[in-house]
């Protein structure tokens, strides 16, 4: 799955600074959220993901 996100900050050279300072890291944060959400939601039973676990 590929998501694709558009955004604009908006503000001028301030939106620019708080799109490197916060909001790229803050949009990379909600996707991995997502994704590791999405794993513990959908994996097969017994499989956890980490090593070592029931399933590996």
């Amino acid at each position: 799955m590929t998501d694709t996100v558009r955004y604009r900050v908006g503000w001028g050279l301030a939106g620019r600074i708080a799109t490197v300072l916060w909001v790229r890291r803050d949009i990379a944060r909600i996707f991995e959220y997502r994704k590791q959400a999405l794993a513990g939601r959908f994996a097969p039973r017994g499989v956890t993901g980490l090593p070592g676990a029931a399933g590996h």
